[in-house]
């Protein structure tokens, strides 16, 4: 049994090198001519073909696969090393469930039966079905396309050590699981010793055993280039020329005895698992003579392929036997998106992970896809990994900005937009403007509702399917807003009028359809104008202008479809009926006062200010002075109601308002807040952990945890010393893509 499952690995892990690399036989053919001429049989040594080791294992060459001679050996010991790490996850695990779990040792193993019984098969289907003319258009395809100047063979090289790391997990799991059939009532010292063993052995054999293959025709060539006329050279040549010779009789051999294999060993897994079987075959055995020696292993092989032959049929009627496809490439392909993307390590000075505590120095990010895999002070790099080395930076989980305006321009105030510009103008801006947002280090973004209704439905969508880079989205579609209120657009004159703007809702009934009108149209959220606002010429902004009815109804429609309000409230009565409502968070927030203060640490409702807006509004020449008026009398009475937040613990969500204050210069806010007391850390952490969880996308964002978003931003400077340094972003990765990057060293 350990014999056989030695050949069916060596079989397979030959296949693995047939995806490291497109190894190679020497086409040199025994004839005197050749014997009698050194320099004949070089020139046809080295026009090495491409072959599956397994089937026709040979070795490599520079011009067909891209990984050069020299790589070869490197190539078997970085897939040698990951195949020991293999092993370190797979013996404690099957100690684990021989522990634990008994009685799943059985299913397991005959599990692992039927996958050899599979892959055997579908090997000897692929002789049968596949013509010799498709593998040669194959390998041509191949060679040529590896030729090519533009491809990356470095890139493919990491590539193929990763698939070839992949597939040895599943091949060792085989080996281990076979091992613990047989030690599986052993005491577990016994258990410890033979799995741990065999793990080693068979690493260090198997591997050193392909080391040596992969090398063979080189040994074979340079002796066959032996110089001289003398005795000596003349036996090494002809030896040179015996191992040329041999060598595709010695992987024929391999691929013929590790197919068979797999159906002794797998056949004869299944076959001790079903009792009649099982029962019929001891029979045979105890017969004696020929028939019991032959005719147990037999009765296994048929058992082997037969199941074999059950499992590619199922497979081929669901369309999954392809070319070249076994049952490991089904599995991989049933695997979670980003189960097979990039792997990336990111080297940094220190990490301030988002959840308040102290900085993590030196700090190392594992990324897999688009998830955190590892976070550390030291971290394993596997082979392939890309590694980014920040030097002396500071790393960051992706910010995130509860109230933008992403499709708003900056230099065009409101009323004018609708006015003069058209709503593809605004969402071809708003592509802009979230690229700037994006390379600023915010990676999520809640919009607050655009100018022209739905554009920023239009740009989330557009970004999420990759047409554009920017921040992840959630937006408000269009505002709620009641006559005269902060959202009105047919505030200009009696006779002006913006037909495409229909955010008008007057009553508790004209509140609920506005809402659904929003939700039905993509709103992620609903956005409520509970008050006044400064850039308006409406009602003031300390003003409820909504009742609160009105503002219950919204809430409660908003439930039903199971989304959020986001209240506009600067004044203090507009503030507490938010609250009393159940809105999920009080955006501005200006007139706080204690029994507001108290109603927000008794409820669910969050305080989100934006504060910097405050020192832009009264100096902005594109705003009306009666708004910069507005904007005057509001700032010290904003300023307190945070300073007094921020005194009584409350926890406060971070937004900015823009383009109130340009895009791109988000993080400006964070300076602002620490200017009038809050520590940089729990700014910090509002940006980041805390947003997140309002959001509620605690389980996904705004901390660098394994299994989250791999959201990640760096500054060159510490930001815990120096709170600017945020300002100044010099790499942005968001969902495992990097879109800005000035700090890796190069």
């Amino acid at each position: 049994m350990a014999a056989s499952s030695l050949l069916a690995l060596l079989d397979d892990i030959a296949t693995i090198l047939d995806d490291v690399a497109i190894l190679t036989k020497v086409a040199a053919k025994k004839s005197a001519a050749v014997a009698d001429d050194v320099a004949a049989l070089t020139k046809v040594a080295t026009q090495k073909t491409a072959g599956v080791l397994g089937d026709d294992l040979a070795l490599n060459a520079e011009q067909v696969t891209g990984v050069r001679a020299e790589r070869e050996l490197p190539v078997v010991w970085a897939v040698f090393k990951g195949s020991l790490v293999n092993k370190a996850i797979l013996v404690p695990a099957a100690l684990l469930v021989s522990a634990f779990a008994p009685w799943a040792v059985i299913p397991l193993l005959m599990l692992g039966g039927a996958f050899l019984c599979y892959e055997g098969f579908e090997k000897v289907a692929h002789k049968l079905l596949h013509r010799a003319s498709d593998d040669a258009a194959h390998h041509a395809e191949l060679t040529q396309a590896l030729l090519d100047p533009r491809t990356d063979l470095a890139a493919v090289e990491r590539a193929k050590i990763k698939g070839a790391v992949r597939t040895d997990f599943v091949l060792s799991a085989e080996i281990i699981v076979i091992a613990l059939g047989t030690v599986a009532t052993a005491p577990f010292v016994t258990r410890v010793g033979v799995l741990a063993g065999i793990a080693v052995v068979m690493t260090v054999g198997v591997y050193g055993l392909v080391a040596g293959i992969v090398k063979l025709d080189d040994a074979g060539l340079r002796l066959s280039r032996s110089t001289g006329s003398g005795g000596l050279a003349r036996a090494q040549q002809a030896v040179g020329r015996g191992i040329l010779g041999a060598a595709p009789w010695l992987m024929r051999f391999l691929s013929v005895a590790g197919t068979a294999a797999m159906f002794l060993v797998g056949g004869g897994i299944l076959a001790h698992g079903i009792p009649a079987v099982h029962h019929w075959t001891e029979g045979l055995a105890a017969g004696g003579g020929l028939a019991g020696s032959l005719g147990p292993p037999l009765a296994n092989a048929a058992v082997g392929v037969a199941a074999g032959g059950l499992l590619v049929g199922i497979a081929k009627l669901a369309g999954r036997l392809g070319r070249r496809q076994t049952i490991l490439a089904s599995l991989l392909a049933a695997l979670p998106a980003g189960a097979g993307a990039e792997t990336v390590v990111v080297k940094a000075a220190r990490l301030i992970d988002g959840r308040g505590g102290p900085p993590l120095a030196p700090a190392m990010v594992r990324i897999e896809g688009d998830r955190f895999a590892e976070v550390g002070a030291k971290v394993a790099i596997p082979v392939g990994a890309r590694v980014l080395d920040l030097g002396a930076a500071s790393l960051l989980p992706g910010l995130i900005d509860l109230h933008t305006h992403l499709t708003d321009k900056d230099d065009v105030h409101w009323e004018e937009a609708l006015l003069k510009t058209t709503p593809s103008q605004a969402v071809l801006w708003g592509a802009r403007n979230a690229r700037v947002t994006l390379e600023a280090g915010f990676t999520t973004c809640r919009d607050m509702g655009p100018t022209w209704p739905y554009a920023d439905v239009d740009l989330r969508d557009a970004i999420a399917q990759g047409a554009v880079p920017g921040p992840r989205m959630l937006v408000a579609g269009n505002y709620v807003s009641p006559t005269g209120g902060a959202g009105d657009a047919r505030q200009f004159s009696l006779f002006v009028d913006v037909p495409m703007v229909r955010n008008l809702a007057d009553g508790p009934d004209e509140v609920v359809k506005a809402v659904r009108t929003n939700l039905k149209h993509g709103a992620d959220h609903v956005k409520i104008l509970a008050t006044g606002a400064v850039l308006s010429k409406g009602i003031p902004p300390g003003q409820q202008s909504y009742s609160d009815a009105e503002i219950q109804a919204a809430v409660t429609e908003a439930k039903r479809w199971g989304r959020t309000v986001a209240a506009h409230a600067h004044g203090t009565e507009g503030i507490k009926a938010a609250i009393r409502a159940g809105v999920r968070t009080v955006d501005h927030g200006s007139m706080l006062d204690a029994e507001a203060i108290s109603m927000l640490e008794a409820s669910s409702t969050y305080y989100v200010p934006t504060l910097y807006i405050s020192q832009v509004v009264p100096g902005d020449p594109k705003v009306p002075e009666p708004e910069r008026e507005r904007g005057r009398r509001l700032r010290e009475r904003q300023l307190q109601s945070f300073k007094d937040a921020l005194a009584a613990g409350l926890p406060i969500g971070f937004a900015t308002d823009v383009p109130v204050m340009p895009h791109g210069e988000n993080a400006k806010e964070l300076a602002f807040r620490v200017s009038l007391g809050e520590s940089p850390m729990s700014a910090l952490v509002s940006a980041t952990r805390l947003n997140a969880e309002i959001l509620g996308l605690a389980d996904r964002a705004g901390t660098v945890e394994p299994g989250k978003w791999a959201d990640l931003v760096a500054v060159a400077d510490d930001p815990l010393q120096d709170i600017t340094a945020v300002q100044r972003v010099g790499f942005v990765m968001k969902a495992g893509v990097v879109y800005r990057d000035a700090l890796t060293r190069r």
